[in-house]
């Protein structure tokens, strides 16, 4: 083999070894795009951790949930921190013993906080009085009392009344990524329907949400 094709031949080895580590390096780069982390807190109840419970992230398209992108266990306190592939651009749907979370993004590391499988908040509900009605009207709203399926108040009213309740079991799952829980209130008399109030929620907080009624 004479010296000049001994070279070509040589380069075209060095060549295609190039080409063969670039291209390694950039599916190993791919795949590293791909994947991301999704951490956080899960409790099963305010202040008890959901220890070594399975988590699992599924895709979710509208009302259709697909295939799992990551999935794993808490430690004893619950926090849990999870690979997940990036499949597509559907959204994700949090599960563990129940659907916890929905509508976060796919593709991007996040800390998703404190999560709740289960929780409770206090609640006063303040009134603004339009119209004081009389003793012969009845009011009645929702109620988030555990021991109290509708709350009844009796006219005449006035806007210094306040309803305050504790440990109100909070019943809107799954949460929504991005979103302050929300809940709403209905009030009613006999013959008249009041405006829904819709209210954040401060979940397992020693404080209280707080919302108005409009009696008019």
């Amino acid at each position: 083999m004479k010296i000049s094709t001994l070279h070509k031949v040589m380069n075209n080895t060095k060549n295609i070894l190039s080409i063969l580590i670039i291209l390694t390096l950039f599916s190993s780069c791919k795949d590293k795009e791909k994947s991301f982390i999704l951490k956080g807190r899960l409790m099963t109840y305010c202040g008890i951790p959901a220890n070594n419970s399975e988590i699992s992230f599924s895709q979710k398209s509208g009302f259709t949930v697909g295939g799992i992108s990551g999935s794993g266990y808490t430690d004893e306190n619950g926090y849990f921190e999870i690979v997940c592939k990036n499949i597509n651009n559907n959204t994700l749907q949090m599960n563990s013993n129940s659907k916890i979370m929905v509508m976060i993004p796919m593709g991007k590391n996040l800390d998703l906080g404190t999560l709740y499988e289960n929780a409770s908040f206090n609640l006063i509900v303040n009134y603004s009085v339009l119209n004081p009605y009389t003793s012969n009207d009845t009011l009645t709203y929702t109620s988030y009392d555990p021991n109290e399926l509708f709350i009844k108040r009796v006219g005449p009213f006035n806007s210094t009344m306040i309803d305050t309740f504790y440990n109100c079991f909070f019943i809107k799952y799954p949460l929504e990524y991005g979103y302050t829980p929300q809940l709403s209130i209905g009030a009613s008399f006999p013959n008249h329907s009041l405006s829904d109030v819709v209210f954040d929620v401060n979940l397992c907080d020693s404080g209280f949400s707080e919302t108005t009624l409009v009696i008019d």
